[in-house]
């Protein structure tokens, strides 16, 4: 074998591993991120539910469409019901695939108010949006990661606060 047909198959062997490094890569994050979710949620005193969400939470009308549910988990803070979970899903931007994948927290919507009543959040990549019977919060495309995961939720639980108390002055 000469040198030029040497580096064909080295070329041709380097973009398929560049397509597996990738696959291994991406599977590699979502490992970390259940360590991660697993250990946030027994520290906390959560309960793991896997991939199953709660009853009346539904991503119709919002702007995650038919993600991939993971890290499933359930609990309480400042005496409020919530759950965290990992929503992923792949889109086509410019002939490449591109898997996104965002934290989320789900609160129960006790004041059952609709997607108008939400005020803007000022943030482009920030959504508040109803989901079923729950409001979800989360970053596009940002995984929080287990260092900053209470922080995190405590901050979401005080947008969900002002969001209620908007809603109850309009």
């Amino acid at each position: 074998m000469d040198l030029l047909e040497l580096f064909y198959h080295l070329t041709e062997f380097g973009l398929g591993a560049v397509g597996l490094l990738s696959l291994v890569a991406v599977c590699g994050r979502q490992a970390g991120c259940r360590r991660e979710m697993r250990e946030f949620a027994k520290a906390n005193h959560f309960e793991r539910l896997g991939r199953k969400l709660p009853e009346g939470l539904s991503f119709r009308r919002t702007n995650l469409h038919n993600p991939e549910i993971a890290n499933v988990m359930r609990g309480t803070l400042r005496g409020t019901d919530m759950v965290i979970f990992t929503a992923s899903f792949t889109e086509n931007e410019h002939h490449k695939v591109h898997v996104r994948a965002q934290t989320v927290v789900a609160f129960p919507n006790v004041r059952g108010l609709g997607n108008r009543q939400i005020p803007p959040t000022g943030v482009s990549d920030f959504f508040v949006e109803v989901a079923g019977d729950w409001l979800i919060l989360y970053y596009y495309a940002r995984v929080i990661r287990k260092q900053q995961l209470a922080d995190w939720c405590e901050k979401m639980c005080v947008i969900m606060q002002k969001v209620n108390a908007v809603a109850r002055a309009a």
